[in-house]
């Protein structure tokens, strides 16, 4: 068999509960009950290359496979793929983070783990996949984004060149995907830790995380951004524009500060953990030194203005279709 297990299952659904009972897979609406474990891509490929064709574990999972299957035979790729979802199910993994390096020098490397993505995210469908990449992926892996959560760019070119495919509906290469993932711009710092920038991943989230903006007519892209910065703090630190700032900025807001302030503190949902006025963009490093801010997460119209502050940087896509200054225009039109 040379097509994907994703696929003979597809082709076969009456063997979909074999393949589950070969991986050991347990409930999937029990799935964020079991499964808590982040696995990054140097685990896998030590687990992987540890259990290479020739181990007893492999041929265990060989005899398994031909005793379920006695009319199917499946190829060393497809044999790699019940291993890895067997090594998922075991290890309770709830992400997958892959970190793809600037020269794959291994016999078994990380593409060999994000070309599986389809297979996990069709018998793991709440699993998240998430790459790291310093260079444009391989155009033969591109599929792989219909199948990846997150892509984190270590740099700015990068970042910009998915982001003008994902927003030009007209290219070849955006037609190919069906599920085009989220995009983030990550700078991590070197101010605290001499290590290799390169390596760094966002693993677990971090204690405290602080953003900026003014928030004005709160809008769901609001909604938004605030959002996705709590899911990687635990503690949001929310510097609200002042409206001095937004006069030097160039912007006349609608809501004046405490109005604006209020708004978010009196929400439904709870939009961040404390809120303090920001009166100047040059003071970014010190209220994130206040504020003991290990990431400062803003919108990707920033980005890379803010690399130099004494933390880690995310920068995240702004919401399409919506802003503060469509709304205005739009009351203009209803006045």
């Amino acid at each position: 068999m040379n097509s994907s297990l994703s696929d003979f299952a597809l082709e076969n659904p009456e063997q979909i509960q074999k393949i589950y009972n070969l991986i050991q897979h347990k409930s999937v609406t029990n799935f964020y009950l079991f499964h808590n474990t982040i696995a990054t891509s140097s685990e896998i490929l030590h687990f992987l290359n540890s259990n290479s064709t020739t181990s007893s574990y492999c041929k265990n999972i060989e005899i398994s496979i031909k005793s379920e299957f006695q009319y199917v035979t499946f190829s060393s790729v497809n044999i790699t793929t019940f291993i890895l979802l067997s090594y998922i199910s075991q290890n309770n993994v709830s992400k997958i983070i892959v970190n793809i390096p600037k020269n794959i020098t291994t016999p078994i490397s990380e593409y060999d783990i994000v070309s599986n993505f389809k297979d996990i995210r069709f018998f793991y469908p709440n699993l998240i996949t998430e790459i790291y990449i310093c260079n444009k992926v391989d155009e033969k892996y591109d599929d792989t984004f219909n199948y990846t959560t997150n892509i984190f760019c270590r740099n700015t070119e990068v970042y910009e060149y998915y982001v003008n495919i994902k927003s030009t509906s007209k290219t070849s290469l955006q037609s190919r995907y069906n599920c085009f993932p989220k995009l983030f711009y990550i700078k991590f710092s070197n101010i605290r830790d001499s290590s290799d920038c390169n390596s760094k991943l966002i693993t677990h989230k971090y204690k405290n995380g602080v953003t900026f903006g003014t928030f004005d007519l709160f809008h769901y892209g609001h909604d938004n951004i605030l959002k996705r910065c709590m899911q990687f703090c635990e503690y949001l630190c929310l510097g609200l524009s002042s409206d001095e700032l937004n006069e030097k900025k160039g912007k006349n807001s609608v809501h004046k500060y405490e109005k604006r302030k209020k708004i978010i503190e009196e929400a439904d949902e709870k939009y961040a953990d404390f809120i303090f006025k920001e009166e100047s963009l040059e003071e970014k490093n010190n209220y994130v030194t206040q504020m003991g801010a290990e990431i400062l997460m803003i919108g990707d119209d920033w980005a890379g203005k803010f690399d130099w502050v004494s933390c880690d940087v995310l920068y995240m896509e702004r919401t399409p279709n919506i802003s503060t200054t469509m709304l205005k225009e739009q009351l203009k039109i209803t006045k």
